[in-house]
């Protein structure tokens, strides 16, 4: 039976999307990248067993945080406190207080390397990914977790529904799940993509899931059926990562050829495209202002974009 003829999307000229700075100093692959609440730091994991903490506008070096043998794979800023998530490939998540720079505390259960972290919105709470295939919300007052099961393999990302206790989880056995949170119990499972599913990120309205994959896909689910509503690709290669805009009707992903693809979801059309790295793009954050974004790769650099006039 022949193999199904794909439409390829064609990269857009780009006067969108334009280097504001770049972050350089880590020796190995920068696996993630996140924004402090304000929008003025970088923090980023490596797989040197760094943290680094930048100036998000100059790209200067702020000094490193964390440094062991475990590579670093997963950031997550706690979002009122200067609290620092960072889960590694030696199957724990450490707490790091971003002003005094010690070590609060580390939560110890995965039985696989942590691939993504996520606070809930209050920050009372801690939801990590793994390998292992299990989530966990980790309560820090209690010092306990809960595990939710139900993936039969990696647990690649997860994203946290911004006004209710809805999570979605993408994952290496092609699905998306959605759980619900206050009664820690599997709600759906969707099997639409065709490969590896590898990032999910919420509509900042909660209106939409986006899903990436790496059948070169990016699916938009509706948040009240979880039925997927639209396709946008096929890109010229894997997504690896993607995120909203805060506020706008905005996507960027970045993909395995070192390209950011910027969408204008409302209306299909694909704003920018940029040959950002020159290896894989593994990570994107916007800074809170919604003005910025950051991508890091497998080439060992952090950029960030400034972004202009969508019309």
């Amino acid at each position: 039976m022949p193999l199904p003829t794909r439409t390829y999307l064609t990269p857009q000229p780009n006067d969108t999307i334009q280097n504001l700075c770049s972050c350089e100093g880590h020796a190995q692959v920068v696996r993630a990248v996140v924004w402090d609440s304000k929008g003025a730091v970088l923090a980023s994991a490596n797989k040197d067993g760094t943290v680094r903490l930048w100036n998000g506008t100059t790209g200067t070096a702020l000094g490193i945080l964390a440094q062991h043998r475990s590579w670093n794979t997963s950031l997550a800023w706690h979002p009122s406190q200067p609290l620092l998530a960072v889960g590694t490939s030696g199957k724990r998540i450490m707490l790091w207080n971003t002003q005094t720079r010690l070590l609060e505390s580390t939560l110890i259960g995965h039985t696989g390397r942590v691939t993504a972290l996520c606070w809930t919105n209050d920050g009372a709470s801690l939801i990590s990914a793994s390998a292992d295939k299990t989530i966990r919300v980790w309560s820090l007052r209690q010092g306990s977790y809960e595990q939710l099961q139900g993936h039969v393999a990696t647990v690649t990302d997860l994203a946290l529904h911004p006004t209710r206790p809805l999570l979605a989880s993408a994952s290496e056995d092609m699905t998306i799940r959605f759980w619900d949170l206050g009664q820690m119990r599997l709600i759906e499972t969707r099997r639409d993509h065709e490969w590896y599913t590898s990032s999910v990120s919420w509509r900042p309205d909660g209106s939409q899931l986006a899903s990436g994959s790496l059948d070169e896909t990016i699916r938009l689910w509706d948040s009240t059926d979880l039925n997927c509503i639209k396709i946008l690709g096929h890109h010229t290669d894997w997504i690896r990562c993607l995120g909203w805009h805060p506020t706008e009707p905005c996507l960027v992903c970045g993909c395995k050829d070192g390209q950011l693809w910027l969408w204008d979801v409302q209306n299909d059309i694909v704003l920018g495209t940029t040959l950002a790295h020159q290896k894989s793009v593994v990570n994107v954050a916007w800074r809170p202002q919604g003005d910025a974004f950051a991508s890091a790769s497998e080439d060992c650099v952090i950029h960030v974009w400034s972004i202009g006039s969508r019309g």
